[in-house]
């Protein structure tokens, strides 16, 4: 009989497969501005001026890619030791952390708050480098409060198909 339990339960880990998708995200914005900045400095002034690219290209990178490198390291650290586990069919879940683990069922969650950036939340194309990460707090009827990042479980909300799950848009998840 426990050889069932361990079949239907699925296991959730940091793997490296969100850590490519962020390095993904970060190389496709690296060179299409490098490359299109070097063409609009070319358009604009009739040849490659590297100190004007140099100047437009670090503004870029602090607007657009340390803020998402920031984001990633923040989840990274969050739940770097953390499993998350849920069974379906018995609604169990165990969270476990580098301390302690945390074993509950569906009826003992008050509430889980999704926090998705809006073209996140809405199912539409990304817009900045941050808009696929979101995190989830999940709370549990102990006043136990539990932070789940995406790079740890995708998108809780399309896990845990429960009614007490709340989507909140922002437009950086920065988890506090």
């Amino acid at each position: 009989m426990e050889a069932v339990q361990e079949i239907t339960m699925k296991v959730y880990k940091i793997k490296r497969s969100a850590h490519l998708r962020a390095l993904k995200s970060i190389v496709v914005t690296i060179l299409f501005f490098s490359i299109g900045l070097s063409l609009l400095v070319v358009y604009r002034y009739g040849y490659l001026d590297l100190k004007k690219v140099f100047i437009a290209g670090s503004v870029s990178f602090v607007i657009f890619v340390l803020p998402m490198l920031l984001l990633h390291l923040q989840y990274y650290i969050i739940n770097r030791y953390d499993s998350f586990s849920y069974d379906d069919v018995k609604q169990v879940i165990i969270y476990s952390s580098k301390y302690n683990d945390i074993r509950f069922h569906e009826k003992d969650i008050t509430e889980i708050i999704v926090y998705k950036t809006k073209p996140l939340a809405e199912n539409r194309t990304a817009v900045f480098t941050w808009d696929e990460y979101n995190y989830a707090l999940i709370k549990l009827s102990n006043n136990v409060v539990i932070r789940i990042s995406c790079l740890l479980v995708g998108e809780l909300d399309k896990i845990l198909k429960l009614k007490n799950v709340h989507v909140k848009k922002t437009f950086y998840p920065w988890i506090t």
